[in-house]
């Protein structure tokens, strides 16, 4: 979903889901006992620059990028 102007929507619900806007969206989690949490999914490479046998160097051909997990899965 897209939204033009984000930080004029004071929340969005999904089915259950319920996702605020601060700089970045935020999903809320009601725990059994009425509490209310929010956490952020963010997502972050490395770009890691590597020569033969995974040893360093400054050569601007050479490029290697480090896997990262998406639920089960690897990415690269």
């Amino acid at each position: 979903m897209a939204v033009a102007d984000p930080p004029v929507i004071n929340y969005i619900n999904i089915g259950l889901h319920r996702f605020y806007y601060d700089k970045g969206y935020l999903q809320t989690i009601t725990t059994s006992v009425g509490i209310i949490l929010a956490f952020k999914q963010v997502l972050s490479t490395e770009h890691v620059t590597k020569g033969a046998f995974g040893i360093a160097t400054t050569h601007p051909s050479a490029t290697s990028y480090s896997p990262f997990t998406v639920g089960d899965n690897n990415t690269i």
